[in-house]
């Protein structure tokens, strides 16, 4: 019993200097890490009235990342693509419902239910700000 209560209290005491620790010690501890100016992207979302889409702007880097795209016949890698888009759901709804007027039940049902879930990747161009609908 003896060896448990001086266990807890060795415990509380660690526990006690590590929050005093991360309270006290000013962070992060590194200046230089501080000083480097993160890197910003303008990250679209895209709405309609029957999808929502996520553009990623695209520069040297995001053309390197995502150059897989390009071997599954997407064409990411071409000079006039500004943004990679992507969407998400439904397998049935995505490939069933490209507008309202197009809408039936089974899809809706499918989506809201156990239909697969499927990726849509596009590229766009220049795309004018702001819409109502980005």
């Amino acid at each position: 019993m003896k060896r448990l209560g001086r266990f807890l209290g060795l415990l509380l005491i660690v526990v006690a200097l590590a929050v005093t620790t991360g309270t006290l010690v000013p962070r992060p501890l590194w200046p230089a890490a501080a000083a480097m100016p993160a890197a910003t992207r303008h990250i679209l979302v895209l709405n309609n009235p029957i999808h929502t889409d996520i553009a990623i702007p695209v520069d040297d880097a995001v053309r390197q990342r995502f150059h897989f795209l390009v071997d599954a016949g997407i064409p990411a890698d071409r000079p006039e693509v500004r943004y990679i888009v992507f969407g998400w759901g439904g397998r049935a709804f995505y490939l069933e419902t490209p507008t309202w007027s197009e809408l039936k039940a089974v899809p809706v049902m499918k989506a809201l239910t156990l239909d697969a879930s499927v990726m849509h990747v596009d590229v766009a161009g220049d795309i004018l700000e702001p819409p109502p609908d980005i």
